[in-house]
Parts: structure tokens; C-alpha cells; sequence
């Protein structure tokens, strides 16, 4: 039992003093990506839970949601229209608008989505949320476009004009 207890004691008074040190101290590199995991084990039947979560990089912030160019400027329905910039994501949508309109295919590094330009488009709708839902006809002008990521953050806006076919 005193064993079990010294163990306990010296375990703790180790995790202190980690938590007390600098990254040099540690050996750990601060500007590395942090894993936190999390394991949960119930009960006699052996049920196992594991949660991980990635932080960025100590001393980096994600990237944020921004269009630096639209490619092409101007479209027709039909049209395949790629944006490039930064922040985008695989759930990621176009604001052509008041409509929102699905991104078809977004680069691993975020730097680019492609959508094609839909006949009609609907209201956003947040994830998690219970919303009217209708369609509108695009019709032919100019439009603002923007990307709004499912944490409710919009990029900047550029504009865009729908053709007539």
C-alpha cells in the first residue's frame, strides 16, 4: 500500500512539474501540432471510447475564410466556377446571393472550390437547424458571392454575373 502510494505521489509531483516547464525544458517544439486524447473505458463488458482533436500549431491561427479571385468572373447556368483563396473546407457553400449553392469539390489545402452555377438556389440553412426550405430561379445580373463555412463565418465578398443562357 505505501508502494502504491510513493508511486501515486512521485507520478503527480512528475506531472506538476511538467505542466510547470517550458517547451525547452520538455523537449516538446511549440510550434507543432498538438493531438489531445481522450479514452473512456465503462463498465465490465470492455466498452472503449476514444476521442481525438488536433489543435493547430502553438502560435498559428487557422487560416482565414477569404476569395482573392474568382474564375471566371461571369457564367452561365451550367457553368463550372472555381474561387481560390483560403479557410475553405469540404462543407464549405457558395452565397451566390441569398442562395446557397454547394461546393462540388474543395483542394486538400483549402486554396480552391469549384461549384457549377445551378438553375435555382435555396436559403442556407445551419447545420443542426430546422429551416423553410423553397427554391428561386436564378435569373440573369450581377450578384454578391460569397463562402460561409458550417461555423457561420462569411469571406469576403466578390462579385459575380450571371449570363443569360
Amino acid at each position: 500500500m505505501v508502494v502504491v502510494v510513493l508511486i501515486l505521489v512521485a507520478a503527480g509531483l512528475f506531472a506538476f512539474m511538467r505542466s510547470n516547464s517550458t517547451p525547452a525544458q520538455t523537449g516538446e517544439n511549440p510550434t507543432a501540432p498538438t493531438t489531445q486524447t481522450q479514452n473512456t473505458n465503462t463498465g465490465t463488458t470492455g466498452t472503449h471510447t476514444s476521442t481525438s482533436v488536433t489543435t493547430p500549431p502553438k502560435g498559428t491561427t487557422p487560416q482565414k475564410l477569404t476569395i482573392a479571385l474568382v474564375s471566371p468572373q461571369s457564367g452561365s447556368i451550367g457553368d463550372s466556377i472555381t474561387l481560390h483563396g483560403t479557410g475553405f473546407n469540404s462543407s464549405s457553400v457558395v452565397m451566390l446571393g441569398s442562395g446557397m449553392v454547394q461546393a462540388q469539390h474543395v483542394s486538400a489545402d483549402g486554396a480552391s472550390l469549384t461549384f457549377v452555377i445551378p438553375a435555382q438556389a435555396g436559403p442556407y440553412c445551419r447545420p443542426g437547424q430546422v429551416c423553410a426550405q423553397y427554391l428561386v430561379k436564378l435569373q440573369p445580373g450581377t450578384y454578391t458571392l460569397t463562402v460561409r463555412n458550417p461555423d457561420g463565418t462569411d469571406s469576403n465578398r466578390q462579385t459575380f454575373i450571371l449570363k443569360p443562357l
